[in-house]
């Protein structure tokens, strides 16, 4: 009979450590999960969303720094009088219209492209007639007509 409860003795640690080591790796994985499942709902709730906004203000700023270029770049090439669609192209890039309709001045909208939050449209007007002392001035709009690529 001591045979016997001894085998039992044993059979009981060994179901109590089988128990115990099943229930520590259960946990362990649950664990894991809820950790990866953590890390998930950060990345996608926090760490994404403010990436992007840091790239649509980048965006933006560097659009802001084109459209100032451009505006020197137009002051300098109406200083002589006239304004060539090359000329324009190479201020503005591809994407422009122009408005030539008025004796007074002459507008140009130009698109500087990015996603669509960091899309912006710039209109210059420059008075007529053109010459050295022009002045460019620049409006920015996140509203562009439609501008065919060149």
């Amino acid at each position: 009979m001591t045979f016997m409860t001894h085998d039992r003795g044993r059979r009981s640690r060994a179901a109590s450590w089988f128990g115990w080591s099943l229930a520590t790796v259960v946990a362990v994985a649950i664990v894991g999960f809820l950790v990866a499942a953590g890390l998930v709902i950060w990345l996608y709730g926090v760490a994404l969303p403010a990436h992007h906004d840091r790239t649509v203000d980048w965006q933006l700023a560097d659009n802001r720094r084109w459209a100032a270029q451009a505006q020197q770049r137009l002051v300098a090439a109406a200083a002589d009088g006239t304004l060539s669609d090359e000329e324009l192209d190479a201020a503005l890039g591809r994407k422009w219209i122009a408005d030539r309709s008025s004796d007074q001045r002459l507008t140009l909208v130009a698109e500087h492209t990015g996603t669509d939050e960091g899309r912006l449209c710039y209109t210059y007007v420059l008075p007529l007639p053109l010459g050295p002392q022009v002045q460019v001035t620049r409006t920015e709009s996140t509203r562009c007509p439609v501008i065919p690529a060149r």
